[in-house]
């Protein structure tokens, strides 16, 4: 048996590199930071936002949005995690890819008031587009609701593909609900502009 000589080597699969901002036509990705705490409560907070996110607690507050603030501003969280704003912008959602047990795992949100422009299409392609330039090899998993069709058009406009459902409980709604689960491939991602 070989030795693992690196941190990664211990955890298995690939590691993504440190990014800490990628720039569109309209928006600023960039990594957030202690001070969107306030920002990311007002959005996860929102019941229309939270009850299209069943692991996430609810009512979720500054301290939630801290506690997953932390591990992603300090480097330790693997993957990415981008605030979605405009230049120089209040934050108006988060895109996320993280690891996931062995897989990596797309997630997003956008507060209400930014929703029907097409920012959160804008911004998951970017940051799909960057994690395909560093892993060519590797698959994007997502989920989503079965009731929320903005979502779930996103995701087919990129070119995810359902792997399968399941039932999971909802916290913001009280209620078990019908989860989608996709994947997509380097080979599959589809433009959506």
């Amino acid at each position: 048996m070989i030795a693992p000589r690196t941190f990664q080597d211990c955890r298995g699969g690939f590691a993504l590199p440190w990014l800490t901002e990628i720039r569109t036509a309209r928006l600023h990705l960039r990594s957030p930071v202690l001070e969107d705490a306030e920002a990311i409560a007002d959005g996860l907070g929102r019941f229309a936002v939270a009850r299209m996110l069943p692991s996430l607690p609810f009512p979720y507050d500054r301290q939630d949005a801290l506690e997953w603030l932390l591990p992603r501003a300090s480097g330790v969280q693997s993957g990415w995690a981008f605030a979605i704003a405009r230049e120089n912008g209040p934050l108006m959602g988060i895109v996320s890819i993280e690891r996931s047990g062995d897989r990596w795992v797309l997630g997003y949100w956008l507060s209400p008031p930014y929703w029907g422009q097409r920012l959160a299409s804008e911004a998951v392609e970017a940051v799909v587009d960057a994690f395909f330039a560093h892993a060519p090899g590797e698959s994007l998993h997502a989920s989503v609701l079965s009731d929320n069709p903005a979502s779930f058009s996103l995701q087919s406009r990129m070119g995810f593909r359902i792997t399968g459902c399941r039932e999971v409980y909802c916290q913001a709604r009280g209620a078990m609900k019908t989860l989608i689960e996709t994947v997509l491939d380097a080979d599959d991602v589809r433009r959506t502009a």
